[in-house]
């Protein structure tokens, strides 16, 4: 455990850890009516991020392909 600035305890997250927490929130945001909580549940979805990331690297294989 590190201390913060008033020597009170804290526990360090990883970054995963750190999203998946802000993910949970805003979808409890969602539930509750917040506008801007349902924007973010999509923007923070981890499975729409892979799919992002796996549909970038396939287009960038590609493109990199048409130039040899």
């Amino acid at each position: 455990m590190e201390k913060n600035v008033d020597g009170q305890e804290i526990e360090l997250k990883s970054i995963m850890q750190l999203e998946d927490q802000a993910h949970r929130d805003f979808q409890l945001g969602a539930w509750y009516g917040n506008e801007l909580a349902e924007k973010m549940v999509t923007a923070t979805n981890p499975m729409a991020k892979l799919c992002g990331e796996i549909v970038s690297n396939a287009m960038r294989k590609e493109i990199e392909g048409y130039g040899t």
